[in-house]
């Protein structure tokens, strides 16, 4: 909040040693504008006469222009970021990334943007004055960096307006002239034409909430893209390399490098898909070839796929292998010695068991046998227990009779 109020202040002073004599030269009246930011006529005006202050000093081919209207704030957006592009703002976010209507929608970004433009002229005037060559004599490395910029944004815009016929575009134009008229242009051909293209694949329009969100949908599947096309390409240079290790190719490394090394440089891991190829995509996207198919592989087929390339075993491989052989063999001679302790404790209880069974029941069967025998001699020789009790009794009677009978007699 004090890094903003202390930017507040400045470009308050900086507007009046400018020479600036809008009606923003007031605290209050500056405060509201930048609360509004491009919606605000009052504020426009006032960054308009700043860029065109760094025009006439330092040559900028971009421009903006005032607005009539809050309707006309996106607009201006756009004009101010080519602005700030060109004059290569180090606060990206006020002209690259997210919805247009957004850049300038806090008072932030629009503090931020005043207090870059005042340091910018500040900077430019005391340059025009100590060392104006500076201004009007960019460095090569500035103007390299600069041409190749704008061959991204101009050789396409000279391509569109030669393709469709205009002639070069005045220098008053605005973009949103220049694109009714080439939209026009080119519903006029499509109406004369209508089966050299086919019908857009997004055939809705989107509110500025739902083009945030495919703003933000894009940006992750950017991300991740860019991550698999690095994988890949990683995997590509490792894969040259592995071949540059054979004596045949070390001799042959320039010649390899000056084939590869152009076609390396055209593969990029950042993938460029954004908002003109959404606009720009047909139906024609949805019909999908495999890349096994006949006309797939008549581009990509080459005298390479022939050649079997054998299995290599490297020294980490050959380590691994070995390591895990002793494992396996320590393993299982563990196992073994184990499982024969208990295969020996087994069979030792089993026969102890065993013993103890076959002596019992040879106890038994010895006890039936000798009860067999006995009752087999006794049934041979005719004699049973019953009768030795008959026996045993009839002689005790007998011996009571003789003792009576002798008693008798002595009586008598």
């Amino acid at each position: 909040m004090c890094h903003i109020t202390l930017c507040f202040n400045d470009s308050v002073s900086f507007l009046s040693i400018f020479r600036y004599t809008g009606p923003l030269l007031d605290n209050e009246s500056l405060s509201v504008a930048l609360e509004q930011g491009p919606r605000s006529t009052q504020y426009v005006e006032v960054v308009v006469w700043l860029v065109e202050q760094l025009r006439s000093l330092c040559g900028l081919e971009e421009n903006v222009n005032t607005i009539s209207s809050p309707d006309d704030a996106a607009e201006f957006v756009m004009e101010l970021s080519g602005v700030l592009r060109e004059l290569k703002c180090p606060f990206k976010h006020l002209y690259e990334g997210g919805p247009v209507t957004e850049r300038l929608g806090s008072r932030t970004n629009t503090v931020q943007l005043l207090d870059y433009l005042t340091s910018e002229l500040q900077a430019t005037k005391m340059l025009s004055l100590k060392r104006p060559s500076a201004l009007m004599t960019p460095s090569p490395m500035e103007t390299d960096s600069s041409s190749q910029h704008e061959s991204d944004i101009a050789k396409h815009l000279k391509m569109m307006c030669i393709a469709l016929g205009f002639p070069k575009p005045p220098p008053n134009i605005t973009s949103a002239q220049l694109f009714n008229k080439v939209e026009a242009k080119v519903k006029e051909l499509i109406t004369q034409n209508p089966n050299q293209i086919g019908k857009p694949l997004l055939k809705a329009r989107l509110s500025d909430k739902q083009w945030a969100q495919l703003m933000k949908i894009n940006d992750s599947l950017t991300r991740e893209y860019t991550t698999r096309r690095e994988m890949i390409l990683k995997r590509l240079d490792v894969t040259v390399q592995s071949f540059m290790w054979s004596d045949t190719a070390k001799r042959k490394e320039n010649e390899i490098a000056a084939i590869y090394q152009p076609i390396r440089k055209l593969l990029t891991a950042k993938c460029s898909l954004g908002v003109p190829q959404i606009l720009a995509a047909r139906d024609d996207l949805t019909r999908l070839n495999k890349t096994s198919s006949g006309d797939a592989r008549e581009k990509t087929k080459c005298a390479i796929n022939k050649v079997l390339i054998p299995r290599v075993v490297t020294k980490v491989e050959e380590e691994v292998v070995t390591k895990v052989v002793e494992v396996a063999t320590k393993v299982e001679e563990e196992v073994v010695t184990k499982v024969e302790e208990v295969v020996t404790k087994v069979e030792e209880e089993v026969v102890t068991k065993v013993e103890e069974v076959v002596t019992k029941v040879e106890e038994e069967v010895d006890i039936k046998v000798e009860e067999e025998v006995v009752t087999k001699v006794e049934v041979e020789m005719g004699v049973t227990k019953e009768e030795e009790v008959i026996e045993a009794d009839l002689e005790v009677e007998e011996g009571v009779g003789v003792e009576v009978d002798i008693d008798e007699i002595n009586i008598l």
